[in-house]
C-alpha cells in the first residue's frame, strides 16, 4: 500500500533546525525569562514536578495550541474554518487566563479569525495557523511577565521550532504524538535540572566575622532579601547574589569610596538555577558585604574581573552662578547631580556639609539627553558653576562577575 504523502514536511525540518540553533546559541546569550525558577517547581518534590511540569502542563498546552491541527484529518466531516476558529478561541483564552497576557490574547484572536476567513484555500489557512500559533506559543513561553529583549531571540526561535515540529506530528500522525514529544522535552529539562543541582555541593566557609553557607535554592520561599536577627539571606543566581552584595555594600556606605565596587554588567551564560546564601554575623555592627564577596571569590563560587578608575572631586567654582540656579521649592539637590554622574560611571566625591543639600533647578529632560561624561561636566560648569577635577585616588570597579 502506498504511503500517504506527509503534510508540511518543511515544518519538521525547519523546526528541528530552529531547536538545534537555540542549543547552539545558548552559551552565548541570556534570556530575560522571569518565569518560575526550578526551585519553585521542586517545592513539592520531584514526583510532583514530573507530574505537573512533565505531564499536566504539556497536555494542557498541546490542547490549547495544537488541537486545532487535528482538523485537516477530518476535513471531509467538519468545516475547517469552524475547527480553526474554535482552536483560535481556545488558544486566546489560554494565553489570557493562564499566562495573563490579555493584550496578546485580544490582539491574536482577531488576527487569527481574519486569516481563517479571508484565506479561501484550505492549505493557506493551515499554513497561516501553523506559523501564527507557533509564534504565539513561542512568545508566551519566552517572555512570561518580562519585556522582550534581543537576547530572547534564540529562545524564541527554539520554542517556535518546537511548535512547528509538534504541529507536524498532529497533522500527519496523532495528537498524542505531540503530547509525548512535549512530555519528553519537559521531562528531560527536569532531569537535567536535577542533575545540575546534585552536582553543586553545599559551600560553607567562614571569614573573620561571618559564617556563610551557599546552598541550591530548592524550596519555595520569599524571593526577597530577609533580615532575621543576625542572619542575612540572599537568593538568586550566583552572579545575582554577588551583585546584591556589591549593591548592599554601597548602601551601607561602611567603606571609603576608594575601596568600593560597582558592577557594570555580566554576560556569561549560566544554568538557570537559583541559590540561597545565608550569612551569620558573629560580631554585629555594620555588615561588610565586600568581605563575603571576596570570600566567595576565594572559594571559587564567583570570579570578579576588576579594573581601577580615577576619582573626581566636584567643587563649586562660581558661587554666583550656582546661586542663580537656587530653587527652595525644588526637590532636587546638588547630591542628585552627583548621583547622575555616578550613574554615568564617573566616581565623584564632593564637598561635604550642607553643600550637598542645596536645592537646584534641574531639568531632567535636558540632563538625561546629555550623553557623555565630558558634555555632562561642561553642562554643570556652564549652568551651575561646578567643576570636577581628577584626584590621585582610584576606585576598584567590578567589570564582570562570572562562574569559573
Amino acid at each position: 500500500m502506498k504511503e500517504k504523502k506527509k503534510m508540511f514536511r518543511w515544518a519538521l525540518w525547519t523546526g528541528l533546525l530552529m531547536m538545534a540553533s537555540q542549543w547552539f546559541c545558548m552559551p552565548f546569550t541570556t534570556s530575560s525569562d522571569n518565569g518560575p525558577t526550578m526551585g519553585e517547581f521542586f517545592y513539592h518534590g520531584w514526583a510532583m514536578a514530573l507530574w505537573t511540569v512533565g505531564l499536566l502542563h504539556p497536555l494542557m498546552e498541546e490542547i490549547a495550541f495544537r488541537l486545532w491541527a487535528v482538523g485537516p484529518r477530518y476535513s471531509h466531516r467538519v468545516d475547517m474554518r469552524i475547527t480553526y476558529s474554535v482552536g483560535a478561541l481556545l488558544m486566546a483564552t489560554s494565553v489570557g487566563v493562564v499566562v495573563h497576557m490579555w493584550w496578546l490574547a485580544v490582539t491574536a484572536l482577531p488576527v487569527l479569525l481574519a486569516g481563517i476567513y479571508l484565506l479561501k484555500d484550505t492549505k493557506k489557512q493551515s499554513i497561516f495557523m501553523l506559523l501564527t500559533t507557533s509564534a504565539i506559543f513561542s512568545y508566551a513561553h519566552t517572555t512570561h511577565y518580562s519585556a522582550f529583549e534581543w537576547t530572547d531571540i534564540p529562545v524564541f526561535v527554539g520554542h517556535a521550532g518546537f511548535a512547528l515540529v509538534a504541529a507536524y506530528l498532529v497533522f500527519n500522525y496523532n495528537f498524542l504524538w505531540a503530547v509525548l514529544l512535549h512530555v519528553a522535552n519537559n521531562g528531560f529539562l527536569i532531569l537535567l535540572a536535577f542533575f545540575l543541582l546534585t552536582c553543586f555541593d553545599n559551600h560553607s566557609f567562614e571569614t573573620e566575622r561571618y559564617s556563610v553557607e551557599v546552598t541550591p535554592y530548592s524550596k519555595q520561599d520569599v524571593l526577597y532579601r530577609e533580615h532575621r536577627g543576625d542572619t542575612t539571606w540572599f537568593r538568586g543566581g550566583l552572579n545575582g547574589i554577588a551583585e546584591d552584595l556589591v549593591v548592599q555594600q554601597m548602601l551601607t556606605d561602611s567603606i571609603p569610596l576608594e575601596e568600593s565596587r560597582t558592577l557594570f554588567h555580566t554576560g556569561d551564560f549560566q544554568p538557570p538555577l537559583h541559590y540561597q546564601l545565608q550569612m551569620v554575623d558573629h560580631v554585629g555592627g555594620k555588615p561588610d558585604y565586600i568581605q563575603v564577596l571576596r570570600a566567595m571569590e576565594r572559594e571559587g563560587l564567583v570570579k570578579a574581573d576588576t579594573t581601577y578608575e580615577p576619582i573626581w572631586h566636584l567643587y563649586i567654582e562660581d558661587p554666583d552662578r550656582l546661586n542663580s540656579q537656587l530653587d527652595v521649592t525644588s526637590p532636587f539637590k546638588l547630591r542628585d547631580l552627583i548621583c547622575h554622574l555616578r550613574i554615568r560611571r564617573l566616581p565623584v566625591v564632593a564637598d561635604g556639609g550642607t553643600n550637598l543639600e542645596i536645592p537646584l533647578k534641574i531639568d531632567n529632560d535636558v540632563l538625561y539627553r546629555i550623553e557623555t561624561i565630558d558634555s555632562s561636566l561642561a553642562y554643570f560648569e556652564r549652568v551651575y558653576g561646578l567643576r570636577a577635577e581628577r584626584t590621585p585616588g582610584h576606585r576598584m570597579q567590578v567589570v564582570e562577575f562570572s562562574i569559573p
